[in-house]
Formats: structure tokens, C-alpha cells, sequence
């Protein structure tokens, strides 16, 4: 028996010496834990894991991320308790505060659909009579959604959530024996959701020009909607828009780039603003603006400059023109600003718009 055992230390040594308990899938680096001498049971983060994004405080039912348990070998196995727990900064559960409830969802051997609710205390909530079955050589998956508190409340604007499984306990089908595993790293890899009392979406107005075009001291180039979340006000307090063309731009032009709302009237700008001609196929303007949004609101702004000025050959045809503003990104809570920054009623500044299937707001493409 204890020769038994230095063996079993021994592989169990070589196994983490040579790496082999580690693998990669879907960008992260997560768990296989050998559960039996018959089969093992990887779980990792899943690729239907929702993108980093902002969650808008009082949201219900917000998927947060999805975990895929596998078996491989000739045993499947039962998967009995787990416990979740939530990123932390400084403190276990510095965070808990911006959630409410925590939601395990799976399918049972009866093939239905079970859901089991949770409150987070210190960064952790364990769930446990669970069924979740995972068959020899498949799969099954386990979403961890959660509701979110409000603000004003209990929820605080600007921190952010990370659900993980962080450890679990499971049955071997056959063997019936129970094992305990834990993720490896699982937590690194899973999904940050920032909170916010707002977000704001981007989307180009069906006014914005398009196709042929006569340049003009008063053009309008670009025209898009910006849309308040239901839950909650917002205040945009910067625009940073992007100019390209065909090598089309007059390099020494000095122009004024104004913003104008919904009836035509100039949205107030506390510094002048002023486009900047890098070379005759890049430009931009910065707008540091004051433009308020109540929840659930949709604002028009549009972009007038003097084309006349700026497009350098007018006698050429389809010189070509686009607009374009950068959303920003976020990866693992370290955000990339773009050219949009906002406040919710809390005064927390944001500078990206969340995850989008694009990365930018694209005008129409404009032929001078």
C-alpha cells in the first residue's frame, strides 16, 4: 500500500512537471483533473461565454459566463456540488455588492432544464444536489448567470464582476467513487463584466449622407443616433471622429468641425474644435461636448464641416470621404479608450461602449 501510494505521488509529480495537467481551449488555460482510473473530467471556460462587456446595473438574468464539463476515458460522471466565486481586488468579496443573485443553470439526467439561485458571501457561493451529468467521451455545459443590483443602491458604478467555477465535487458513473476537483486558472480566463448605471449604443442614422456628394461650407458628412439603456441616464462628454479619403484632403486647410443635435442646434463644446489634417488621406476632430441622454432616450448628432475647404480636388471626381468612431475595448478589465467617452448618473466615467460585434461606427462612404 504505501509503495502503492510513492507511485501514485511519483506520476502525479511527472504529470505536473511535464505539463500535462494543463491544456489550452477556447483562450484560456484551464483545468484536467483525473478523477478515476477509468475516465477524466475536464471543465473549462466555453466559447459561448459572453464577450467582456458592460452590464448596466439592475439587469436581470445577465449571462456572465459558461463553463463546459467533458469526459474522456470510459467513464462518464456526475457532477455533485460546485461553488462559484467572484473576482476580488483586495478583499474576498469587495465586490459581492453589485450583485444579487447568483443563477446556476444545467441539464439533468431527466434531460430537463434546472436552474439553482445563490447569494454570494466573502466572493463565493456554493450550490450542491446538483445533477449535472456529463456522459463518457461528451460534454455538458453549465451557464452562471446572475441579477444585478441597482444604482442608486447597492450596486457601485465603475467596479467590476468575474464569476469562476472555482471548485467541484463528482461522481464516477461506474465506479461510483467521488472525487473532489478544483479549475485550474479558471478565474484568470472567465469573463469581466463592467458595471455601470448606463450604456450607451451607437448607430448610424438611415439621414446620414451617402454616395454622391457636393462638397460646401456647411456639409453635413455624419449623422448617428445615440441611444440611452433603459435602466439608466447618461451624459457624453466626448466625441473623437475620424476622417479618411482617397488622398483627397487640403493639407494646409484650417476648419471648424461643428456638432449639431436633433433641431439643428450647435451642441455646447467648451473647447473649440478644430480638424486636424495629419496628410491628405487621414484626419480627425476631438469634441469635448456636454450632451445629456435621459434613460432610454435616442439623440441625433451630426457632423458639418466645410468640404469646400477641406476636399482638395473638387474638379476630380468621387473623391472619396468616411467618417468613423472607434468604440474602444476591454481585455481583462484593462479598457482601451476609443472615441466615445460618457458618464452615468453617478458621475463614473467610461471611455468604450462596450463589446460590439464591430469595432467602430462607420459613416457612409461620400463621393465629392
Amino acid at each position: 500500500m504505501q509503495k502503492q501510494t510513492k507511485v501514485l505521488l511519483a506520476i502525479i509529480a511527472a504529470v505536473a512537471i511535464l505539463g500535462v495537467a494543463v491544456f489550452y481551449s477556447g483562450g484560456g488555460l484551464q483545468g484536467k483533473i483525473k478523477l478515476s482510473s477509468k475516465g477524466k473530467l475536464q471543465v473549462m471556460v466555453d466559447v459561448e461565454t459572453p464577450s467582456e462587456d458592460i452590464v448596466v446595473a439592475g439587469t436581470v438574468d445577465k449571462l456572465v459566463s459558461v463553463f463546459k464539463a467533458t469526459a474522456s476515458g470510459d467513464e462518464g460522471f456526475e457532477i455533485k456540488k460546485l461553488t462559484v466565486i467572484n473576482r476580488y481586488d483586495n478583499v474576498k468579496g469587495d465586490t459581492d455588492n453589485n450583485i444579487k443573485t447568483v443563477r446556476l443553470t444545467y441539464t439533468n439526467s431527466s434531460n430537463a432544464t434546472v436552474s439553482k439561485e445563490g447569494v454570494l458571501l466573502n466572493g463565493s457561493v456554493s450550490f450542491s444536489g446538483l445533477n449535472v451529468i456529463v456522459p463518457k467521451n461528451e460534454n455538458a455545459k453549465i451557464n452562471i448567470s446572475a441579477d444585478f443590483n441597482t444604482i442608486p443602491g447597492v450596486a457601485t458604478s465603475g467596479e467590476m464582476v468575474a464569476l469562476s467555477i472555482d471548485g467541484f465535487t463528482a461522481r464516477g458513473l461506474q465506479s461510483g467513487a467521488v472525487f473532489p476537483g478544483h479549475v485550474v486558472n479558471g478565474l484568470k480566463y472567465v469573463n469581466w463584466m463592467h458595471v455601470y448605471g448606463s450604456k450607451p449604443t451607437l448607430v448610424l442614422n438611415a439621414n446620414s449622407p451617402s454616395g454622391s456628394h457636393s462638397a460646401s461650407p456647411n456639409d453635413k458628412v455624419f449623422v448617428f443616433d445615440v441611444v440611452a439603456d433603459a435602466n439608466g441616464g447618461l451624459v457624453v462628454e466626448r466625441v473623437l471622429i475620424k476622417m479618411m479619403s482617397d488622398g483627397s484632403f487640403n493639407t494646409n486647410a484650417s476648419i471648424k468641425a461643428i456638432l449639431q443635435d436633433e433641431t439643428g442646434n450647435i451642441v455646447p463644446i467648451t473647447n473649440p474644435a478644430k480638424v486636424k489634417v495629419l496628410d491628405d488621406s487621414n484626419a480627425g476632430v476631438e469634441l469635448i461636448i456636454q450632451f445629456e441622454l435621459s434613460k432610454g432616450e435616442t439623440r441625433t448628432l451630426s457632423l458639418v464641416l466645410d468640404t469646400a475647404a477641406l476636399m482638395n480636388n473638387q474638379a476630380v471626381v468621387d473623391d472619396l470621404f468616411l467618417a468613423t468612431i472607434n468604440y474602444g475595448t476591454s481585455s481583462k478589465g484593462l479598457v482601451t479608450p476609443g472615441g466615445f467617452d460618457w458618464e452615468d448618473s453617478t458621475d463614473t466615467d467610461a471611455k468604450w461602449v462596450g463589446a460590439q460585434k464591430k469595432t467602430n461606427l462607420q459613416g457612409n462612404i461620400l463621393k465629392y
